[in-house]
């Protein structure tokens, strides 16, 4: 059966849909690295709307970076179990904890860190090892100059659903004042665990 010009129009985009929802990288071999340092702080009594989360998904270069978890706009939407942010820091006896999606809203979440990776620096780390262990459900502590690697959670992509890795450090951390600044690097590419870009 021969097509027509016109049949072959309308069944590009169709196909080229179908190769994309079946392709975790939406057919880009290289990742695609975005880079940030962000600011992030646990509410106090002093300062109880702080931007206390994290949302490392990246899109177009920029990371989502700070997020106010009790505004609306950060919020889960109505049929969603999950708000627009991956992780947010806490006190827990006297040290500042990362805690994932998941362990503060109580539901089921992708979003999740690593325990600090011993014996490898942030420019080092060119992708996430393998066998790493991500905390969905609780605490992992705040180690300034550590590095670990992080999974977002789950979102609704171009063509499906996606997942990105990031490697993220603590730069700086003050527990007195619950600030914590965040050194991070997210690959865009959907569900690919590569950390830098070719030739990096």
């Amino acid at each position: 059966m021969r097509l027509s010009f016109r049949s072959i129009i309308i069944l590009l985009p169709l196909a080229l849909g179908i190769t994309a929802c079946g392709d975790p990288a939406f057919g880009r071999t290289d990742p695609q690295i975005a880079h940030d340092t962000v600011s992030i702080q646990a509410p106090s009594d002093q300062q109880p709307q702080a931007s206390s989360a994290l949302d490392v998904t990246a899109q177009i270069g920029l990371i989502g970076g700070a997020r106010d978890p009790e505004r609306l706009a950060n919020a889960p939407a109505p049929g969603e179990l999950q708000g627009r942010w991956d992780l947010v820091v806490r006190r827990q006896d006297g040290q500042l904890v990362f805690l994932p999606a998941g362990a503060v809203l109580g539901t089921r979440s992708r979003a999740g860190i690593s325990q600090p990776l011993a014996g490898q620096t942030f420019e080092e780390l060119r992708e996430v090892p393998a066998g790493t262990v991500f905390v969905t459900d609780s605490a992992v502590a705040v180690q300034p100059g550590q590095l670990y690697v992080v999974r977002s959670r789950e979102f609704r992509g171009g063509f499906g659903n996606c997942l990105q890795y990031a490697k993220l450090r603590p730069v700086q951390a003050d527990a007195a004042t619950g600030s914590v600044q965040v050194e991070v690097a997210t690959n865009e590419v959907c569900f690919d665990t590569r950390l830098v870009e070719p030739g990096s």
